[in-house]
């Protein structure tokens, strides 16, 4: 799996869990422990969720287009990131993203910021 490919995936799956959460009358999200009382307020509603999904795809959508730019032998690429499948940063820009799921059972070790 390529770290595009992970990082979009772990997006839809915030994605899905944020629009189950909206209309639901309360916007922030609060933690919860296990006898069910409130630990704190995360600060952050379904709607914020969204926004950092539409974000991320932005980067991702930013670092493809980037990547589409260069080819092997191109000054700006590194031919050990093409051997490897990577291009031009690709990964480089959005390791710090994949990291926030680095307990995923996809994630790959590699990708570690």
């Amino acid at each position: 799996m390529h770290i595009t490919d992970f990082v979009l995936a772990r997006v839809a799956e915030d994605e899905r869990r944020a629009k189950l959460g909206v209309g639901q009358g309360d916007e922030d999200w609060a933690v919860l422990i296990e006898d069910g009382d409130v630990i704190g307020d995360v600060g952050w509603s379904p709607h914020r969720v969204l926004r950092a999904c539409y974000a991320t795809r932005c980067l991702v959508a930013a670092a493809q287009q980037a990547a589409r730019r260069t080819g092997p032998g191109d000054d700006r690429s590194d031919p050990h990131d093409w051997l490897l499948g990577f291009r031009d940063g690709t990964v480089a820009a959005l390791r710090p993203i994949a990291e926030q799921y680095a307990d995923h059972p996809d994630f790959d070790p590699i990708w570690g910021a």
